[in-house]
Order: C-alpha cells, then structure tokens, then sequence
C-alpha cells in the first residue's frame, strides 16, 4: 500500500504541530509521499502566512513598504526552524533571497504566494530527513493555465523511486517556467495530483477537523461526523457551505478511483470520513477490537458501509455486494463463527445463532463456511444511505463502542 498524505495549515502552524505531523508520517510507513500546506493561524486572529505572502505582494506592487507582514512571516519561519533545531535549512538567507525579490519587483504575485509552501516543505523534509523535491519540477500547466496531467504525470514518475518525499502544494510551472499557483486552497489539488500520480492507494488528507458532520455543529451540538460520502454528496456538502476540502481536489483521485480519507491532526485517533464513488462499498469493514464480552447490542450505520456494531468480542462484519451479510466471530482453537444478521420486520437487526440458514440469515454453507444469502440481508448502506439499525440478541441489551480499526478494505471502487 502507498498513501500520500497532505497537511493543512493549520497542521502546520508552529513547530509542535511539526511534531505531530512527523509522528503521523512516522507512525505509518505507507505515508511516503507528504504534500504540505504554508502554516496557517495558530489561534483565533492570528494570520496565514499565505495572507501574509499576498499582503506583501500587494504593497510591493504600489512601491509601499511591506516590512511589517514580511517581518511577521519571517519570525514565524525562524521560530519554527529554531524550535525545532533545523538550522541546515538556512531559513535567513532564503527569506532574504524572497525580501530582495519583492523590493526588485522581479517576484511575480504567484511567486510569492507560493514561497509559503515553498518553505514549509524545506522545513519538513529536514525535520523528517526526507528529500523535499519542488513542485515546480512536478506540477505541470498548459498555456491557458490548465493543469497537463500528462506531462504532470511524466515528471512525477520518478518519486516512485523514493522511499519518502516531502512536496510542497498550491503550485507548479508554466511552459515559460514562471509559477503559478492553484485557487486558494489549493495544497489539497497538489495532493489529490500526486496521488493520482504515484499510483497511491489511499490519499489522506490531514486537517483540524475529525470529519465532514451530519450538520453544523455550531447549529445542531450533538451532531456526529459522517463515516463516508460519495463524491456527488461531497459536492452537494460543498455548495452548502461545507469547506474541508477544496472541491476541485477530487476529480484526479475520482478518475483513478483512489479513495479520499478526511483525518484530524490533533485528533489521529477518530475515524475520519472516506470519500469514494458512488456504488463503492466496505467488503470487510471495520475490523477491529470490540468491546465486551460477546453478548449485546450495537448499531449498523451508513453511508459507506457498516459503522459500529458493540459488545460481540472480536469479530467483523462480512459485507457482499451491497448488503451486510453477517457478524463473524472468532472461537478459541477452530474456524470463526458467523452469525447471520436479521432483518427484522420493525427495523431491527438481530444477531442469530452461528449455523442458521433458515430464511431470514445467513448459514455456513458446504463448501467451507461461504455464506448462503437470505431473502433478508441487511442493507450495507452504500452511497446516498444514512440509516441506522440496531442489533439485539445473543442474551445481552449492553452498550460499548469500537474501540480500534484494524482493516479497511474497498470493493468495486
């Protein structure tokens, strides 16, 4: 498995969310390919560096004096070069190089926006040991300003052979090899490029959010974050105001059919939301340790698949096609134990006992334990779903939670 992971800026806003960044990275050796953001605010009314880059930009193009924002932008650099003991990267002299660029006037408005991302990525591949490899030799445009994915993807080849690459987003080369940059944002359409490029099979894309919510927190408190959602539900998400992610980020991985994964940097724990393609199911969803003692009640939920199902023991959920077809079990010394799931004419889901195969569940079959479908299976809750059943049986009404995932596999995507 190769994943490329991009952080935001707000992941990267001082040298301790450098820290976790590492660790995220570090934590995961499929993460080799890293697309960064420039650091974004640390606290309510602070400011972006990208903003910060524009300001400059703008009072340089009216000969005004920009060494207030530019003063901002370079302790911010300093401070996390210094925090973090990356004297090699010479944060000085090439802030300086970008200073006498603007009083020259040689620094085109795109230039210097993307200086952000630029140094963020020196920065990060110095604190992870890893090459930052520019996206101006990478990310490729026509001469209308469109991105050429082929060309993109000819430049890109050779980061297959790197074991870990830092990228910087938001920008590649024009034909006359000036910059130019993405919509603001646009770090997550670097990202989205990269891993269409490199053949990952998963791209990550790191915020300060746990997932996209089934509404406003800020309206609804108790709402929760939304598993998965398909790429026409993202756009819809998008047009209501929804801003986790730039919309525009999805049509490379959408075409090359690699999944989307929405996870929080300071929160590397939570689930996250998957966004796939319509139609895209979980095969074997969220395997994991579950709490309890093989005896309860829990919930399946969409979209996307099966969400959480509590106190059953160790166990996962076996999912064909687009129905949830059983819970299976694991038993001291043999083979896993499925039990079929239910569905019951009230709308519950019932666990029942390992081996039935009457109408209604699913049974072992003879050819070593297949599952033999019923004439009730259990909606997966594909795309577009959101219903929620519970699941009584098995002697028990105890409520738990799913404690970790341990696999998450992806069929027909």
């Amino acid at each position: 498995m190769v994943k490329t992971a991009k952080f935001g800026g707000s992941s990267l806003s001082d040298a301790g969310q450098f820290q976790k960044v590492a660790a995220i990275v570090r934590e995961d050796p499929a993460r080799r390919f890293v697309v960064v953001s420039a650091p974004g605010k640390r606290f309510s009314g602070d400011d972006k560096i990208t903003d910060l880059l524009y300001r400059c930009a703008a009072l340089a193009g009216r000969r005004e004096d920009f060494s207030a924002p530019f003063g901002q932008i370079r302790d911010r650099y300093l401070s996390i070069e210094r925090d973090l003991g990356l004297e090699q990267t010479h944060m000085g002299p090439a802030l300086d190089e970008i200073e006498a660029a603007l009083r020259t006037g040689r620094a085109s408005r795109d230039f210097v926006a993307s200086r952000g991302e630029y140094l963020c990525a020196r920065l990060m591949g110095a604190y992870l040991g890893a090459p930052m490899v520019d996206a101006a030799q990478l990310i490729r445009f026509k001469e209308d300003g469109t991105l050429d994915m082929e060309r993109t993807a000819c430049y890109c080849a050779p980061l297959k052979d790197l074991p870990l690459a830092v990228i910087p987003g938001f920008y590649g080369t024009m034909p006359d090899g000036s910059i130019r940059t993405f919509s603001r944002g646009g770090s997550d359409i670097t990202g989205a490029i990269i891993a269409r490029a490199v053949g990952a099979s998963e791209y990550e894309n790191w915020t300060d959010v746990d997932g996209f919510m089934m509404a406003d927190p800020r309206i609804v408190p108790e709402a929760r974050v939304m598993h998965a959602v398909s790429y026409t539900e993202l756009r819809e998400l998008s047009y209501m105001g929804a801003s986790v992610l730039h919309e525009e980020s999805i049509f490379p991985v959408r075409e090359a059919r690699i999944p989307i994964h929405v996870r929080n940097t300071n929160h590397p724990e939570a689930g996250g939301t998957w966004i796939v393609n319509e139609g895209t199911l979980m095969k074997e969803h969220r395997q994991g340790l579950l709490a309890g003692s093989g005896k309860g009640r829990g919930a399946v939920e969409g979209p996307g698949g099966v969400g959480r199902v509590v106190e059953v023991g160790q166990g996962e959920v076996v999912v064909q096609g687009d129905q949830a077809l059983a819970l299976q079990v694991p038993q001291d010394g043999g083979h896993p134990v499925r039990l079929p799931l239910q569905l019951q004419a009230d709308g519950d889901l019932v666990v029942g006992p390992a081996g039935q195969g009457e109408e209604g569940g699913l049974g072992e079959g003879p050819e070593g334990g297949e599952l033999v479908p019923s004439q009730q299976q259990v909606p997966a809750a594909g795309a577009g779903a959101a219903g929620r059943a519970g699941i009584a049986g098995m002697g028990g009404v105890g409520h738990g939670s799913l404690l970790s995932d341990r696999l998450t596999v992806f069929d027909g995507i």
